[in-house]
């Protein structure tokens, strides 16, 4: 079991990403995003540098899919570290989740 384990949520661009490289230096990263592709990317050049990464899917605009992921989560049995909720909102661009 990893001595350490960070749960970041928006971790495919930018700062996240930074930071989940970073971090998977230091321990098991769970990757907590909407988009699975960007999740592969960000997992495989974590484990290319011989990190440890988990993905897990999630919209975190919609309650019935935070929940699945705090259970996928939770399922891994590891001892969470540290959270860095990362995801960002654009509150000027209109859009939709699966609720509508």
């Amino acid at each position: 079991m990893p001595d350490k384990v960070y749960v970041i949520t928006g971790p495919t661009s930018g700062f996240g990403r930074r930071t989940a490289l970073e971090l998977a230096e230091h321990g098991t990263v769970v990757l907590v995003g909407r988009n699975a592709a960007k999740l592969d990317d960000v997992r495989s050049s974590i484990e290319g540098r011989g990190g440890k990464a988990v993905s897990v899917l999630c919209d975190l605009s919609d309650l019935t899919s935070v929940r699945r992921a705090v259970a996928q989560i939770t399922e891994l049995g590891l001892p969470i570290t540290g959270v860095l909720n990362n995801a960002g909102i654009f509150p000027n661009r209109p859009g939709t989740n699966a609720l509508g």
